[in-house]
């Protein structure tokens, strides 16, 4: 433990010292200290490299005028988007209001909001919300559903459990300090019988080269000796988690697609178990 304290602490200052700039002097250790997840050598990683992810943030908004912009962010400030489809196919038809959480949701949340037979209610947490909050006020950017502050590793800490009828994670779950943790956490806070679910890039840190925030590797193979087709998870120096077996006990993974060209994306949900 003595050993430990130092490096925490020269962590800390080193991440606070990037993370300033002329414009914007925002520190995701600042004023956060009693709600930061647990320490450990993942998380100090994590830390060191929100740099690069804020970076790219914050070139992101400056572009609101490019065709990327119009064509990605600009959907997501748009009221009259339809739901996506992936999402729709698991709306809980039995309730007039479905609240949906979005893990890591980014500035602006992805999730469409226009619904023809309910009213849909998005929570947008993610661990960089202050910041941000700040571009996008500096920016003049209303978003439509503002980003809290949230940690996909502590999410029951935040809602308690099953207050969910969906929890959705697009591009965040493997960007984060603790995928595996991230899941069943997903898992925890979602209404039993109802929905996770997750769209990662496939072998996104070993496409990105390990840079930034991308640490972990999601990716679809078949399992002995029924040879079905599994999820799983791994990291440079981490085996491979079988993610589909890992959580049968509490949901059962009902869609496990690969899509795209030439990024795959793997789309993944998860049925929370009544039982």
């Amino acid at each position: 433990m003595k050993l430990l304290l130092p490096i925490v602490a020269v962590s800390a200052l080193t991440v606070t010292a990037l993370c300033l700039s002329p414009a914007i002097r925002w520190s995701p250790l600042a004023g956060h200290r009693d709600r930061l997840p647990y320490p450990g050598k993942a998380r100090e990683v994590w830390d060191s490299r929100i740099t690069s992810e804020m970076n790219y943030w914050k070139d992101q908004v400056r572009r609101q005028d490019s065709k990327l912009w119009r064509a990605d962010y600009g959907k997501r400030l748009d009221p009259e988007a339809p739901l996506q489809d992936v999402i729709a196919k698991h709306i809980d038809r039995t309730v007039s209001v479905n609240r949906i959480l979005d893990v890591g949701s980014g500035p602006l949340t992805s999730i469409n909001r226009k619904c023809g037979f309910c009213e849909i209610s998005i929570t947008a947490v993610d661990p960089l919300a202050d910041f941000y909050n700040e571009i996008l006020d500096r920016a003049g950017i209303t978003p439509p559903v503002r980003a809290e502050l949230g940690w996909g590793e502590r999410l029951t800490e935040q809602f308690g459990e099953n207050p969910f009828d969906i929890v959705y994670s697009r591009n965040a779950i493997d960007h984060s300090y603790d995928p595996i943790k991230c899941v069943d956490e997903m898992i925890k806070v979602t209404k039993k019988n109802h929905y996770v679910i997750a769209e990662v890039n496939e072998r996104g840190g070993s496409l990105e080269g390990w840079k930034g925030l991308h640490q972990w590797d999601f990716f679809v193979a078949r399992t002995l000796p029924l040879l079905e087709r599994h999820l799983f998870l791994e990291g440079k120096s981490i085996e491979a988690v079988d993610v589909t077996s890992h959580f049968a006990k509490v949901a059962e993974m009902t869609t496990l697609e690969v899509t795209g060209s030439p990024v795959r994306s793997i789309t993944f949900v998860l049925r929370k178990r009544a039982d």
